[in-house]
């Protein structure tokens, strides 16, 4: 099951983050210079959104790795 979450997890945040939705959310926040009125990324708003992808994805992936290596037992 865990190693089903690895993949499961980024590519959720990839669908949510990749969203034309969220383009035209994060423009009316940080200016024109994200994407288009129709939601269609520049190649900075593309930028933004893949350092902030790797930013969560990192963070996810990290604390749950953490966590899951506290609970070994000597028989793991």
């Amino acid at each position: 099951m865990a190693q089903l979450l690895d993949y499961l997890i980024p590519f959720i945040l990839y669908v949510i983050i990749a969203n034309p939705a969220v383009y035209k959310i994060v423009r009316g926040i940080l200016g024109n210079w994200v994407a288009n009125a129709e939601g269609l990324a520049t190649f900075p708003g593309l930028v933004l959104h893949g350092l902030v992808y790797i930013l969560i994805v990192g963070w996810i992936m990290t604390t749950l790795s953490a966590k899951r290596s506290e609970y070994r037992t000597r028989s793991e």
